[in-house]
């Protein structure tokens, strides 16, 4: 037999990476780090924890991480069929874009790391990270064919993780493991060709000089990440770890409505009222009678389902029986719950139970 009970909720916020906000249904925490997309590249798999820019996979294999973890970095076989090729859109193309990453190159040969086209037919590198002579490069070619480069001072070391970030804006900008190597002032905006898209592990064209090793953690910014370099190489895995924490929805629930307040990932209310909310502000809180069909049904949407998921909420029960406050399904049978805050004997519990059992 069920037994449901009254709820009330007042501000819940689903956020990438589980750390303190203040204040969350009242403002987006975020800070100039924070990525407008990020693969942690884990399985040798292209998935964008931010915006679902996900990639398309071809020929790459997992790799042990920078930091050890299993299969958590993608390996690519130097060849022209081993890339990952990232989807069309304005969003990976900012005029103030900045990227960060972590590469492992097994060869010191010519090769291409991270590259978008302009429409040139020939010093065709919009915003490319490569390694020429051996070492390290950030390259911005423009339109009327001025070409800028930064290059580290070293030759790279091979089967050796470096953290790699560029700022492809005005300033053209390189950072090795933190350090700044070499900068270029006034070069400009970035000459993207709009029908092209970022390729990681060559240049997707004809051509082409493939690269051959790992990448992990790979973040797009669009903003001048100078002022945040140390911070971004401190906190290497930017997917799981964005600063602050990032909000992805955010329903204040004020009404007895379930209006997100980011993007828009508006929620079905069925059977709820308002009430005053934790503060006392009049009608500002959601009111659950504590029967099946007393519920908030939120979108199908996958960025409520980032990997790194985060929740914050203010509730008030009417009793400590058993009870489901915030729910996702897993695809089981039994041990269902995929992503679950409830009370259980009486405890405000988290439980996670995956496919596996």
């Amino acid at each position: 037999m069920r037994n449901y009970y009254l709820i009330t909720f007042a501000a819940v916020c689903f956020c990438i990476s589980i750390v303190a906000q203040n204040n969350p249904a009242f403002s987006q925490n975020t800070t100039s780090t924070s990525p407008i997309a990020c693969y942690d590249l884990a399985n040798g798999l292209g998935t964008d924890a931010i915006n679902s820019l996900n990639g398309t996979v071809s020929n790459v294999s997992a790799a042990n991480g920078f930091d050890n973890g299993i299969n958590m970095a993608a390996q690519f076989a130097g060849n022209a069929n081993s890339k990952i090729t990232l989807p069309v859109s304005a969003v990976l193309r900012p005029q103030q874009l900045s990227v960060s990453m972590w590469i492992k190159a097994t060869a010191i040969n010519d090769q291409y790391i991270l590259f978008h086209k302009n429409a040139l037919s020939s010093n065709f590198e919009a915003a490319v990270i490569a390694i020429t002579g051996g070492k390290i490069k950030a390259i911005k070619n423009k339109n009327n064919s001025a070409t800028f480069t930064v290059s580290d001072l070293n030759t790279i070391t091979t089967n050796t993780w470096v953290h790699v970030a560029a700022d492809f804006g005005d300033n053209l900008r390189l950072w090795i493991n933190g350090t700044l190597v070499g900068s270029q002032a006034g070069t400009g905006g970035i000459d993207f060709l709009s029908t092209k898209s970022f390729v990681l592990g060559g240049s997707g064209e004809s051509f082409n000089i493939p690269f051959s090793g790992a990448i992990d953690n790979l973040a797009f910014y669009d903003t001048d990440i100078s002022a945040d370099i140390a911070t971004i190489y401190a906190n290497a895995t930017p997917c799981t770890y964005a600063g602050p924490a990032q909000t992805v929805a955010c329903y204040d629930l004020s009404n007895g409505t379930a209006l997100d307040a980011i993007n828009n990932f508006n929620g079905n209310v069925a059977n709820g009222t308002a009430v005053n909310g934790y503060n006392g502000t009049t009608n500002s809180a959601i009111q659950l009678a504590g029967t099946g069909v007393s519920k908030i049904i939120l979108p199908i949407a996958a960025s409520l389902r980032p990997q790194a998921l985060g929740i914050s909420m203010w509730i008030k029960v009417s009793s400590t029986a058993n009870q489901y406050v915030l729910f996702h399904k897993n695809a089981l049978s039994t041990n269902f719950e995929g992503a679950v805050v409830g009370i259980i004997n009486g405890k405000i519990t988290a439980i996670k139970n995956k496919n596996a059992g």
